[in-house]
């Protein structure tokens, strides 16, 4: 079952911000994992901004889905 996690408007706008400004995707990472964010989210997160800015295709605003991972 996939999983939506669901993050801030303002979260969006810095992490486009920081990716726009050139800053590499795993420091925009630790930068949110220096925040207490779980580092799994922090990682999907960014890979959707990633992803989004890479193909053009609509960026993320307040939530991303996940696929579960397999145990």
């Amino acid at each position: 079952m996939d999983a939506v996690l669901r993050f801030s408007p303002a979260l969006s706008d810095w992490v486009l911000h920081n990716l726009r400004q050139g800053c590499e995707p795993a420091s925009v990472v630790e930068a949110m994992w220096a925040q207490d964010m779980p580092p799994e989210a922090a990682k999907a997160i960014v890979d959707a901004f990633v992803f989004a800015l890479r193909t053009g295709s609509p960026l993320p605003t307040d939530s991303v889905t996940v696929a579960a991972a397999y145990q």
